[in-house]
């Protein structure tokens, strides 16, 4: 947090009334992220325990006022680029962690591993498969899991000559306490669908960034709803103003009727931009357009995006970083009033070194964040860490959301991994 920042934010408004500050801590490691309760979940997907880039998770908790490692999972049978933790999601105290390097159905077919919390503890209880599951599938590539509800997607690769994609996206429900596939969900032409999903009760949202609706690779997002014990496409979601090759539905979050639809990829001089979508009347419409100030094209704004009630984290993880000038990335907050998105704060790590892919992947929950910086160095080339952020009131400050743009620095506090593992 930058105080000379602070101060000239007082000095610009004297009689302002308060600000919402966002402070950070710094945790080790990462790749995806999720936050359940007091426990944060970091994926390592290259993590080396099980072999080389077998994949590992890490769980933080505060149980007083430090951030502390208190476990690490890894897959029953760890093996060579399994890829554990390259998508994690969490909903009660179950949580579903992704493997799409996984060879229980040959080469790179992928799995997906569950975890339940009793006891104080995260135990493994099983591994989901697809019902057609095959090498080369990718299966769980990415997950989101409500309840007892979860979606998976595969992204698999076609042919590894000319590295084509089919992708698909499965839902499972857990009955008498097995998961069974309900669906196999699959786009029009297959190009890239399942880069993202999402899921929220009886709806879920599938992203396909290599869709030709507006052009090449210009993108298209899938809605489904289950109806009547069946899960069945309502509409097919695109920007007001889409154009080719910005993949629209590379990151998606779904939170009731709304929807944040994240585009990384430049477009017309812009560096990225993520929608919002809102359900009212039956219909799905585009009601809000977010981009940063000052983008200049490769900033891959809307890489990663995550939305909590009325405030949105969008990642841009090829971002100038304020404070040393480089393109170590940077997340923005959006929060709404009335029916407008305003930016509120930009934020980014206070020692931002090239390479530092700052909000590669990011997290929001209430009034809390966390975001991932794949390509830290403090523990080695590419080590890894997350931010840790928390929204504050202070009395005494006009809302930050009149200021163009808000820059806060995070600390650098640091949290070493422990050793500690769960090998299930």
């Amino acid at each position: 947090f930058n105080l000379i920042i602070l101060f000239q934010f007082l000095k610009m408004f004297p009689k302002a009334i308060f600000a919402l500050l966002y402070l950070a801590n710094k945790v080790h490691i990462m790749k995806f992220l999720c936050f359940w309760g007091n426990d944060i979940f970091v994926g390592s997907n290259n993590e080396d325990s099980h072999g080389n880039n077998a994949g590992s998770v890490y769980v933080y908790e505060k149980p007083t006022t430090v951030w502390l490692q208190t476990q690490k999972l890894l897959a029953q049978s760890g093996v060579v680029d399994q890829n554990l933790g390259n998508a994690v999601s969490i909903s009660g105290n179950r949580a579903i962690i992704g493997a799409e390097g996984d060879t229980e159905n040959g080469v790179d077919s992928g799995a997906a591993y569950v975890f339940e919390y009793n006891a104080g503890t995260w135990g493994f209880t099983t591994k989901i498969l697809p019902n057609d599951g095959n090498f080369n599938l990718k299966f769980g590539h990415d997950v989101s899991l409500d309840g007892d509800r979860v979606i998976i997607s595969s992204l698999a690769i076609v042919s590894l000559v000319l590295g084509s994609y089919g992708g698909s996206a499965y839902i499972f429900d857990l009955t008498n306490g097995s998961w069974n596939q309900t669906v196999k969900l699959v786009g029009d032409d297959d190009q890239f669908y399942g880069d993202s999903v999402s899921l929220f009760g009886d709806r879920a949202v599938v992203g396909d960034t290599g869709d030709t609706v507006n052009g090449s690779n210009s993108g298209l997002v899938y809605v489904y709803d289950l109806i009547s014990g069946n899960w069945l496409e309502s509409f097919q979601l695109i920007p007001n103003d889409g154009f080719p090759q910005v993949q629209f539905g590379q990151s998606l979050s779904l939170s009731n009727d709304r929807l944040l639809v994240g585009s990384g990829i430049k477009a017309t001089g812009f560096g990225g931009s993520a929608y919002i979508f809102d359900f009212n009347l039956g219909v799905w419409s585009q009601t809000d357009k977010l981009e940063a100030f000052g983008l200049t094209g490769d900033e891959h704004f809307g890489a990663a995006v995550s939305l909590s009630a009325g405030r949105s984290l969008v990642g841009a993880y090829s971002d100038i970083n304020n404070n040393t000038g480089v393109t170590a990335g940077a997340a923005y907050i959006f929060e709404v009033t009335g029916s407008s998105w305003n930016q509120v704060a930009k934020i980014y790590s206070s020692d931002g070194e090239i390479g530092d892919l700052f909000a590669r992947s990011i997290f929001l929950q209430d009034n809390r964040a966390v975001i991932g910086v794949p390509g830290d160095n403090d523990n080695g080339t590419d080590s890894g860490s997350a931010i840790i952020l928390k929204r504050y009131l202070v009395v005494g400050f006009k809302p930050i959301s009149y200021l163009p743009v808000m820059a806060l620095l995070v600390t650098t506090l640091e949290i070493q991994p422990l050793s500690l593992e769960i090998i299930p």
